[in-house]
């Protein structure tokens, strides 16, 4: 509770950070109790379910383009309080899971090291043996479209336990929006896919997602990435935003089967108007 940030917006039940801290001796024993019953029976109480959907604007964009907002969560402070909890011990390990390609969200890392690579690579064009190429992809509303059964599946395969399992599980079961408009909000929703932004574990849930299609470029063996100083670049991450670092143009069309394969099973699909390639030659 003492690491949340004060002055943020609270969720639809209007109960801010500043109100548990007032009131934490009173309540804590009454949360901790509660946490424990949801985790045992798997599924939270239905105001821990519930979100706030509240639009922002891109900045410099047509704001009459539904594409140029922003949806963040506003969620209920017990709900972020339990998903915090879960995102701290996550963040403790995720380093040895995630390749050091992937900058988003890691703790250490930095997106000018995505940009250095690259810069040096223009630089040092000279020295690539190949027509090389590079790929720049971008995936259209990328948190919001990731299906929850090929996450759980991730978690899996990464050799997460079964009771973490199950606790992720319960942030997604049956959880529900409505869309703030103006002083008015919409009927309420299901969400039956996304990451939701505004959710303390969803960054580091959906860099897991993403890391499996790192993991499927480096292992194709019939994709070839440049070469340069003997040695293969294929991929770097910024989160969602992915570059690919291919041998030729030839390398194009098995590069984009690979990720339509990965599209067609995550939930995630190219922004094909945002993708972008570079010619190294």
């Amino acid at each position: 509770m003492n690491s949340m940030k004060k002055g943020k917006s609270p969720g639809p039940d209007g109960l801010s950070v500043e109100f548990y801290r007032q009131f934490w001796d009173l309540l804590e024993d009454q949360i901790f109790n509660m946490f424990q019953d949801c985790i045992k029976s798997g599924e939270m109480v239905s105001t821990m379910k519930q979100g706030l959907i509240s639009l922002i604007p891109k900045p410099d964009k047509d704001p009459s383009l539904i594409d140029n907002w922003r949806p963040i969560t506003l969620l209920n402070i017990d709900y972020k309080l339990i998903a915090l909890v879960y995102a701290k011990r996550l963040k403790k390990g995720i380093d040895t899971i995630i390749n050091e390609t992937q900058t988003g969200f890691m703790k250490g890392r930095r997106i000018s090291s995505n940009i250095r690579l690259v810069l040096d690579l223009i630089d040092y064009s000279d020295a690539i043996d190949s027509d090389a190429l590079v790929l720049f992809l971008d995936f259209c509303k990328a948190f919001d479209t990731i299906e929850y059964e090929f996450l759980f599946r991730s978690l899996n395969l990464f050799g997460f336990g079964e009771n973490v399992i199950k606790v992720i599980r319960m942030f997604y079961k049956d959880i529900n929006s409505s869309v703030l408009l103006n002083f008015n909000t919409s009927k309420r929703f299901n969400i039956n896919r996304s990451v939701r932004q505004g959710c303390p574990i969803s960054p580091f849930l959906f860099i897991l997602v993403v890391e499996l299609l790192f993991l499927d470029i480096r292992n194709d063996a019939n994709l070839y990435g440049l070469t340069i100083f003997n040695k293969e670049i294929k991929i770097s991450q910024l989160a969602d935003d992915t570059t690919l670092f291919l041998r030729d143009k030839d390398q194009v069309a098995h590069a984009l089967n690979a990720i339509t394969a990965f599209s067609t099973a995550s939930g995630l699909k190219l922004n094909v108007s945002k993708c972008e390639i570079l010619c190294l030659f």
